[in-house]
């Protein structure tokens, strides 16, 4: 599932550690640092998903320009990506940074990245 959302599996990491209390855990990672598959890996999120995120922008944006994004893991392994939301036990955490330079608004930067992966045609029609 991570692969095929970042877009490939070289950038996807697995570690097996320890949780707070002891019991064992695996920590699955991915990420990418290009642009373009960046873009791929959001637009992969399925317009649905990418309206919503535009609606909440500003609980999930912080002070670094980062949209930060939280998905059920359950409903993604069952192939339908779709937010968390309080009664979601497992996640998957995800975030993107957005690109904004001086004069620029970081709302309105968010809203036009969400806009044109919600209608790059990567996703599977969510």
């Amino acid at each position: 599932m991570m692969a095929w959302l970042i877009g490939d599996s070289d950038d996807v990491n697995m570690e097996r550690t320890s949780s707070y209390h002891g019991s064992p855990i695996h920590i699955v990672t991915a990420t990418t640092h290009r642009k373009s598959p960046a873009f791929q890996s959001l637009s992969r999120l399925g317009t649905a998903t990418l309206k919503q995120l535009a609606e909440e922008m500003e609980q999930r944006l912080d002070e670094n320009n980062t949209l930060h994004i939280r998905l059920d893991l359950d409903s993604c392994l069952n192939g339908d990506i779709r937010l968390a939301d309080e009664s979601s036990r497992a996640t998957v955490k995800g975030q993107t940074k957005i690109e904004v330079y001086p004069g620029q608004s970081l709302h309105e930067e968010c809203r036009i990245l969400l806009l044109k992966a919600a209608t790059s045609g990567t996703h599977d029609g969510n």
